[in-house]
């Protein structure tokens, strides 16, 4: 009876992690170069999924002490290379604000399926207006 209970409590657990996201923990994003004044940059995709990927990616800008001040989240669809290059919106800092430049946090990823048609296209959202 306890060997029946036992293998039933493996079996569920094993069904949960094999329906987990195949591609977590696989996806890594950062920002390379940026124009401040612009609140544009540049940054580079590491896809070790080995799948189209779509890609919410939150852009931190941190100030001179390392500490966050602005956040903005941008969604990024890459394909199956191992390195994308994407654009990005940055958060809007005042300038009077020293930064030491943007981190970036992967927040989700979705893995899309190539038979169903998704093609790797680069998404990005507008950067909101700044509040007075």
């Amino acid at each position: 009876m306890k060997r029946g209970i036992a293998g039933l409590i493996l079996l569920a657990v094993s069904a949960t992690a094999w329906s987990g996201d195949p591609c977590a923990g696989k996806v890594a994003a950062s920002i390379l170069a940026f124009d401040r004044e612009h609140r544009e940059g540049a940054g580079l995709l590491v896809n070790q999924c080995g799948r189209p990927v779509r890609v919410e990616v939150l852009v931190v800008a941190q100030n001179h002490d390392g500490f966050p001040v602005a956040r903005l989240r941008t969604t990024v669809q890459a394909g199956a290379a191992p390195l994308s290059v994407f654009q990005a919106g940055l958060p809007f800092v005042q300038s009077m604000i020293r930064l030491s430049g943007y981190g970036t946090e992967v927040a989700a990823i979705e893995a899309l399926d190539a038979a169903s048609g998704h093609t790797a296209q680069f998404v990005v959202e507008p950067p909101p207006a700044p509040h007075l």
